[in-house]
């Protein structure tokens, strides 16, 4: 589902000290902005939206804390703006959608979906995590399922009950012959 939607464009000035000029550009390059470098300064020009603005500052941790970053709003412009959901066990969440730019969906959904399978907890059963844009889902990940603990009943006693029980729910006990 594409929106055509405006986001704001800002005009920033990114002050930094000469050790981490070029790691800042190198950074900020990442983006889809028009650059106009200057050292000490680097001036640039982006359309964004307004947490993408606190990812752009995060070249001022590349030169541990000395450098600043200013901006200033000069308007908005069309943008092609997609809708994506986070579908966890099929179900759309809609506390973790978001409204993102086409270029960078897929990587920031494939990036949301990687960290979304690490915080949730192994269940009982397989939990699908998908991010989808409309109907299409770019990307996925699954929590596997807990496998069952047939030993925990087992305590204490005789070591060839637990082998026996292992033995037995692994399924690998042998067939008897049909007879017909």
């Amino acid at each position: 589902m594409t929106l055509s939607d405006s986001k704001p464009h800002i005009f920033s000035i990114f002050g930094v000290p000469p050790v981490a000029f070029h790691q800042a550009v190198a950074r900020l390059r990442e983006f889809d902005l028009e650059l106009i470098t200057t050292a000490p300064n680097v001036r640039y020009s982006v359309t964004t939206t307004a947490g993408e603005v606190f990812e752009i500052d995060s070249p001022a941790k590349l030169s541990r804390g000395y450098a600043s970053f200013d901006y200033e709003l000069t308007g908005y412009r069309e943008g092609d703006l997609v809708k994506l959901d986070m579908l966890v066990a099929g179900e759309p969440v809609d506390a973790l959608s978001l409204i993102i730019h086409q270029e960078h969906a897929y990587t920031r959904g494939r990036s949301l979906v990687e960290k979304m399978r690490k915080l949730i907890p192994r269940q009982l059963f397989e939990v699908p995590i998908q991010a989808a844009i409309g109907n299409k889902v770019i990307a996925r990940e699954t929590v596997k399922a807990l496998g069952k603990n047939v030993l925990a009943k087992c305590y204490g006693g005789d070591i060839t009950r637990k082998r026996r029980q292992s033995r037995d729910s692994s399924g690998s006990l042998p067939r008897r012959p049909q007879g017909g």
